[in-house]
């Protein structure tokens, strides 16, 4: 277990954000007794394909990307995979530590091998009800909007803003995390300058800080929502006000790439999920954690 303590070490202190990490193993792995994995690999995702908890203790089945890998680790044998997310540029930065990529946009076809589109996201702004019990707390809209959920399907927003009942807002650094490029070209097609006057002063660095900011009083003042991946809210919608943006213009082709060919792991999940498309089991995979399909 040497190999994957470097690993972690390695991979925890770069980038603008350190990187959160959790190895998950194939069901034969006994670290305590034996047998231990001879097999390793090291998948870089993107924060919003790690889901609601952003934390190593995330449980695997609220996860997208953990849920993905351990499916794959079921039918392997003395097999372990550690699966690490970051904002998608700090990611590409740190290319070489990673065995494969899952990034929030399309430009896995620039870094890696066997670049593939799969899943398209979902860009989303939301709120906890106790804070934003209805749309209206979240955007303004000159048509009359209500509810805890509301779909917004033109590209054209500009009968749309962003509620003055928001208080601050939380969003992700642009030039780091694709969902806080979506967030721009959103509140930009409404006609606001970007940032917006009610956004937090600091852009949070990946899109699991931008979630976890929402809710909270970090000093100077609370922030009330939050522009996300509909993915990060998707097993907690009860509890949310969300608006979502599912108009291609806005929507992320989210996009995946084998960085180290030799790596016979990440070749090995490669052909696996590319198995799962072809059967028709990932739109449903999908689905369930609040993608489209690519």
């Amino acid at each position: 277990m040497t190999v994957l303590a470097v690993m972690f070490t390695a991979l925890a202190g770069f980038g603008q954000a350190p990187d959160v990490c959790k190895t998950l193993y194939s069901p034969d792995v006994d670290l305590e007794h034996g047998p231990l994995p001879t097999n390793f690999a090291v998948v870089g995702v993107a924060s919003n394909f790690w889901g609601l908890d952003g934390s190593d203790t995330a449980p695997i089945a609220t996860s997208p990307a953990l849920t993905m890998v351990n499916d794959y680790l079921s039918i392997k044998t003395l097999t372990a995979t550690t699966v690490c997310h970051n904002a998608t540029a700090t990611l590409k930065a740190n290319a070489s530590n990673y065995d494969s990529l899952f990034l929030a946009d399309d430009t896995a076809y620039t870094v890696g091998s066997f670049p593939f589109s799969y899943a398209r996201g979902i860009p989303v702004i939301f709120g906890y009800q106790t804070d934003t019990p209805d749309v209206n707390n979240l955007i303004a809209s000159k048509a009359v909007i209500s509810g805890t959920q509301h779909t917004i399907a033109n590209a054209n927003l500009a009968s749309y803003g962003i509620s003055s009942n928001t208080e601050y807002l939380a969003l992700a650094n642009p030039t780091l995390a694709p969902y806080g490029a979506a967030a721009e070209d959103i509140i930009t097609a409404m006609g606001i300058s970007y940032p917006p006057p009610t956004a937090y002063p600091t852009l949070f660095s990946n899109i699991a800080l931008t979630f976890s900011a929402v809710g909270t009083n970090p000093g100077l003042g609370y922030v009330k929502a939050g522009f996300v991946s509909k993915a990060q809210i998707c097993s907690i919608t009860n509890e949310v006000t969300y608006v979502e943006f599912i108009n291609p213009v806005f929507t992320l082709d989210q996009t995946a790439s084998v960085v180290n060919t030799s790596n016979t792991v990440a070749v090995d999940l490669y052909f696996y999920i590319q198995a799962q498309i072809s059967s028709e089991d990932w739109p449903t995979f999908l689905t369930n954690f609040c993608y489209q399909a690519p």
